[in-house]
């Protein structure tokens, strides 16, 4: 970590220093709100699973009372202690390449970069090594490795525009899933199990843009709101391929 700071010398006029500091450096942030965009260049963002049946988990599980074990982490910080330091090779990085064009993807692509090589890490002793002359260990990454990490950014990756909030490119992909080309509000409400509330702001956020036309004659019956044909779902790291392809 590098830190500019001022300091008097001797009584004399006040000068910069820059202090540094070796250091590793997590941050987890927790929002509902959109992340600024200068953040994501920095951070890798994963999307909370608002489900109805994730919800109904995690009433199980409070139901159940606190817990004051500390054995799980306790687990993984003595595994943790048995890893060395190492690099890490992608032998099919190239092929991951050739998953976006937009320039939002020169960003994502090189997180998920990251996050292959750190799943590969953490697995140093089920993965093939090589012992590197100036010490350390070159660990080779395997298609397992990719599959985990697609598994868990895929819905992040594949985002339609950096301006978006999560709920709305949920919203807009499952109206391109479900191809029925226009929905009510009620509709989309059953569709994904939201609230009415939930469904009208990320509805409201596609109509802005025009991703989603709203009927202008509704003639005193409900609103139907169709997908704009231009509202294309792959300006992110989208199409990345399934694990047995690269």
């Amino acid at each position: 970590l590098s830190l500019a700071i001022t300091v008097r010398e001797g009584g004399g006029l006040p000068v910069t220093k820059t202090v540094e500091i070796p250091a590793r450096l997590a941050v987890f942030v927790s929002t509902t709100r959109l992340v600024n965009g200068e953040n994501l260049s920095r951070f890798v963002e994963l999307r909370m699973d608002t489900s109805p049946a994730q919800t109904a988990e995690v009433l199980k599980r409070l139901a159940q009372g606190p817990t004051t074990t500390t054995e799980p982490a306790e687990r993984l910080r003595n595994a943790n202690q048995l890893l060395r330091p190492c690099r890490v090779a992608i032998p099919f990085g190239e092929k991951m390449a050739c998953c976006g064009s937009a320039v939002m993807a020169r960003r994502q692509f090189g997180q998920f970069m990251g996050l292959v090589a750190a799943h590969a890490a953490l697995h140093q002793r089920q993965r093939q090594t090589e012992d590197l002359d100036e010490g350390g260990l070159l660990v080779t990454a395997e298609k397992e490795d990719y599959g985990v990490v697609r598994e868990l950014v895929q819905h992040v990756v594949s985002s339609v525009e950096e301006s978006l909030s999560p709920g709305a490119m949920e919203l807009l992909r499952r109206m391109h899933q479900d191809g029925a080309g226009a929905y009510t509000i009620r509709q989309l409400m059953e569709r994904l199990g939201w609230s009415y509330s939930r469904t009208y702001r990320s509805l409201g956020e596609l109509v802005e843009i025009r991703l989603v036309v709203p009927d202008q004659n509704t003639n005193g019956v409900a609103r139907i709101y169709a997908v704009a044909p231009y509202a294309a779902t792959d300006m992110g790291l989208s199409n990345l391929p399934e694990a047995e392809a690269i």
